[in-house]
């Protein structure tokens, strides 16, 4: 029948038995406070007596209740002339926890330094994008739960909400909602403050540099397709298809769907060089 141990404490026990007399046995306890850590119930067997909390040889349970229970399994019967318990020596807790109970964990403490163990304070400041006297939350212009995302151009120069980096008034100039941070269709740069030019199709530029993805309108200039194409380079162009007429009479061209009229050229017959005169656009012929 095996021996059990019947403990009703709430502080960091351990129970260090012999290990040359071969007396460890098997310990449980009723919580786990810290589970897959160096605070489990088995170091109340290990052997090791130190009391300090830095020795990371004691057992941890649940500092709120009231009333725990740890056993050992020894594995045989034994007649137990006493029991010695080390309870821990020193007030304080665990590394990287502070409180009344122990159970808040420190906040994002520059160099992973350890907070204090009551109030919480971080020795050194904060990591890089975190703020407050316990570093636990993010520095204004940023946000998420690590602090790494950066707000947008949020209205009237306030700060993007930090759970979810929404801007609270909108966006500036013609930013998109709720990040503020792509522009909104038909604008471009980093300002989003130009406008695309006459895009074919979906009207829509790229959004960085302004190029027309699916091309120009007809007559424009690719890639902004802001501007016209000369006459002189509707002429040389490979886009003309048809030329007619003669020398002092209309002459149309045939572009993309468009009828053109020339309304007077002057040059030579040979048409070597031409001079034009003006140019409408004709799409009633």
């Amino acid at each position: 029948m095996a021996e059990k141990l019947r403990v009703l404490t709430k502080e960091k026990i351990n129970v260090a038995h012999d290990v040359s007399q071969s007396l460890q046995g098997a310990a449980t306890m009723s919580d786990d406070y810290f589970p897959n850590t160096q605070w489990t119930a088995d170091k109340v067997v290990d052997g090791d007596i130190n009391q300090k909390v830095s020795g990371s040889s004691c057992a941890i349970t649940v500092f709120a209740h009231k009333s725990v229970w740890l056993k050992v399994q020894l594995g045989k019967r034994f007649n137990v002339a006493y029991i010695q318990i080390f309870f821990r020596n020193e007030l304080r807790c665990i590394d990287h926890y502070y409180g009344d109970d122990c159970n808040s964990q420190c906040g994002q403490c520059k160099d992973n330094a350890v907070c204090n163990n009551v109030t919480g304070r971080c020795p050194n400041g904060c990591q890089n994008h975190w703020t407050g006297d316990r570093c636990d939350e993010c520095d204004d212009g940023f946000y998420n739960r690590l602090c790494t995302g950066v707000c947008g151009n949020c209205k009237k120069g306030a700060y993007c909400e930090k759970e979810n980096g929404y801007c609270p008034n909108g966006c500036i100039n013609n930013f998109k909602y709720p990040f503020c941070k792509e522009c909104i269709d038909g604008f471009y740069n980093d300002t989003c403050t130009a406008q695309c030019g006459h895009c074919k199709g979906t009207k829509t530029c790229d959004k960085d540099n302004g190029t027309c993805i699916s091309g120009c309108e007809p007559l424009f200039k690719y890639p902004l397709c802001q501007v016209f194409h000369s006459c002189a380079e509707l002429l040389e162009s490979s886009l003309v298809t048809r030329l007619s007429g003669s020398k002092i009479l209309p002459l149309e061209i045939e572009f993309q769907g468009h009828l053109l009229e020339f309304l007077s050229i002057l040059g030579l017959q040979s048409t070597i060089s031409l001079s034009i005169g003006s140019l409408i656009n004709n799409e009633s012929q």
